[in-house]
């Protein structure tokens, strides 16, 4: 009860900061300042191989990266005030050609952009799914062309994502590294740089903010889990903040990823106190219960837009666009019939690399030979198994969003691509916990074995060696071949 009524105040407090940010960043901000240091950048060549190549329409795969979604950002309220400030904020109108309906149609609106900036853009249709909380950062940062670099203003602004991206990124590296070990942060870095637009990910603001947002809450919720020694009040009143502040900064990417990895860093923390053949039901409740608290706050943010935008536009616009996202007009699910009988889940691993999937197969492979090992040497494994598999359950939480927005997730597997990386991570990182201790990871014994096998290696190089010594030391007399 307690932590319901601290939810709600924060819900009453989170709501109208988000409006007053928004009517700040709409109000204080000149749009002709906006307007002309975009197409300083179209000068520059920023959109020109969006417009010839769009590198990636459906979210980052591989090194491509979204300009499709970043268009549609740049784009949210751009040339429209003299409109009314409610409608700009609950509408969120972008550049379309003329017709568009509300929500993304067939429009290219990296093409739509350049065009409406030769003369005066005019965002005129709505796009009120979501926030777009990131339009006041992106109007903050391109008012003015930044001193950073003499690239463009917006190629600053791809600098300043960059820093809060990478930023956060080493945040949660460190605290991963101190919790299990120093092989954590590459299991973390190296698959998000390879199979994922980690590389290119600041190019796209929309995309940038919410990654970097998800990575600095999953590293405070590890402090919070470090400091009070389990998971808190506090820290469900964070996972509802923080579930609200991803909805509210981002669109649609990726959702899943946070609450999943908070509740696999709850559990190891319970691991790290408790004892799971005794407290595991526990653990698990505790931990998917701020996974829960978290889809919360994101959830009834969420709800708090349709509303707005229901008394901004009307019911009849609202339940039109609801009823175009539920019979899958949108996300054009009827175009998918063939995989109507394949998970989505599965579907979206699909889209990865071949190497990647290979990868998390050998992280399950690991971990049972790791455990096949210690077995062989006498060790109990029960105990770290029942540990490993109970820190796999957050994997739970991702295939359940990825399946609960099939449509979504078929339409648009690389927004689901982030979320799907944990595949890779909870097996590894599970392992480097339940093998965290030095015997019970069988890594002495191990060496021991190697240092015995060189040993015997080594013997018959050295007798041979010996004897060709003592033969080149030999005279005629003693029987020496030699003349």
């Amino acid at each position: 009860m307690q932590a319901a009524c601290a939810c709600a105040a924060a819900f009453c407090v989170l709501i109208p900061l988000y409006l007053l940010t928004l009517g700040a960043a709409l109000s204080l901000v000149d749009d002709d300042d906006v307007i002309k240091n975009l197409r300083v950048s179209v000068e520059d060549g920023a959109f020109r191989e969006a417009i010839e190549r769009m590198p990636s329409q459906f979210g980052h795969l591989g090194h491509r990266f979204d300009m499709f979604s970043e268009c549609v950002g740049l784009g949210i309220n751009l040339g429209n005030a003299n409109r009314s400030l409610l409608y700009r904020i609950a509408a969120a109108p972008y550049i379309a050609p003329e017709g568009t309906k509300a929500g993304i149609g067939t429009s290219l609106p990296c093409a739509d952009l350049v065009k409406a900036l030769e003369s005066r853009p005019d965002a005129e249709t709505p796009y009120f799914r979501f926030w777009h909380g990131y339009q006041a950062y992106i109007r903050a940062l391109l008012q003015k062309d930044l001193p950073i670099s003499d690239a463009g203003p917006l190629h600053n602004l791809r600098i300043c994502n960059a820093v809060l991206l990478y930023a956060s990124l080493f945040f949660l590296s460190v605290g991963l590294r101190r919790w299990y070990g120093r092989l954590a942060p590459a299991i973390l870095l190296l698959p998000l740089a390879l199979a994922t637009g980690l590389l290119t990910e600041p190019i796209v603001t929309v995309h940038a903010l919410p990654s970097a947002w998800t990575y600095l809450s999953i590293a405070l919720a590890m402090m919070m889990l470090e400091a009070d020694g389990g998971p808190s009040l506090r820290l469900l009143l964070f996972c509802f903040v923080s579930g609200s502040v991803f909805n509210f900064i981002g669109m649609l990417f990726s959702p899943q990823l946070a609450p999943a990895f908070i509740c696999f860093v709850a559990i190891t923390a319970y691991l790290r106190v408790g004892d799971v053949r005794r407290d595991w039901l526990r653990m698990l409740r505790c931990s998917f219960m701020l996974a829960a608290t978290w889809f919360c706050g994101f959830a009834t943010t969420w709800a708090a837009k349709w509303a707005l935008a229901t008394v901004a536009l009307g019911f009849q616009t609202v339940r039109a666009s609801l009823g175009e996202a539920a019979s899958g007009v949108n996300y054009a699910s009827h175009r998918l019939a063939a995989e109507e009988h394949t998970p989505a889940t599965l579907y979206a691993l699909e889209q990865f690399p071949s190497w990647v999937v290979i990868s998390m197969g050998l992280a399950l492979a690991s971990v049972a030979i790791a455990l096949a090992f210690n077995a062989a040497r006498g060790v109990d494994v029960k105990k770290p198994a029942a540990e490993w598999l109970l820190l796999q359950s957050p994997l739970l939480i991702v295939a359940a969003w990825t399946e609960a927005m099939r449509s979504h997730s078929f339409e648009h597997p690389a927004f689901a691509q982030r979320g799907m990386m944990v595949f890779l991570f909870f097996p590894l990182l599970g392992l480097l916990f339940v093998l965290r201790d030095a015997e019970r990871s069988g890594i002495p014994a191990l060496l021991a074995s190697l240092r015995s096998a060189a040993a015997w290696a080594a013997t018959p190089s050295s007798t041979s060696t010996e004897r060709i010594l003592r033969r080149s030391e030999a005279t005629p007399g003693d029987g020496d071949p030699r003349p």
